[in-house]
């Protein structure tokens, strides 16, 4: 399968793809949900070589809380920051460290020599870390940027919990 770059990600099928995805994995995994009185988050694509800072696109998609949005945005894109900075694949790898607020559920996807595009990060916030992850992985497939393959190798690099999701979405044809 060919693959896109991140600059060529169409902004509006990003966030119309992150919110199906959204919807199917309550629907898929309501157990992971318990509690949660909104069902969404921010999700950022970060692609530093246009700007080091600041996300390429940033948004929030389904219901969130007004008091946490500042931090679901800023948060989304601490991880995969965060991950780039420190040389690792995901967030959770990168100095997970809750008490700093710093979390998993956000990729660094370094191109490979055969790949086609230039390296770059996504990261969600807004949900349990490991449904974080997973909601990233199934986007980065939904919109073409990587592979099945190369996706599921991301989230067995995560944990057992996000690798076993993740496969689950799969099998279950979440993605």
């Amino acid at each position: 399968m060919d693959h896109i770059s991140v600059n060529d990600v169409e902004f509006g099928e990003f966030f119309s793809v992150a919110e199906c995805i959204l919807e199917c994995l309550y629907e898929t995994f309501p157990d992971e949900f318990e509690g949660r009185d909104n069902i969404g988050g921010y999700i950022t694509l970060y692609e530093p070589t246009i700007c080091e800072t600041e996300a390429l696109v940033s948004g929030a998609i389904k219901s969130i809380d007004d008091d946490m949005a500042v931090d679901y945005r800023a948060f989304s894109l601490e991880k995969p920051m965060r991950a780039r900075k420190l040389g690792k694949s995901n967030s959770f790898l990168a100095e997970r460290n809750p008490e700093k607020k710093q979390w998993g559920g956000g990729f660094w996807v370094e191109a490979m020599p055969e790949d086609d595009f230039q390296s770059f990060g996504i990261g969600f916030s807004g949900l349990p870390e490991a449904l974080d992850a997973v909601l990233c992985l199934c986007v980065l497939v939904g919109v073409g940027l990587i592979g099945v393959d190369r996706a599921q190798s991301l989230a067995n690099d995560c944990n057992k919990k996000v690798s076993e999701l993740f496969a689950n979405c799969i099998k279950l044809e979440v993605i």
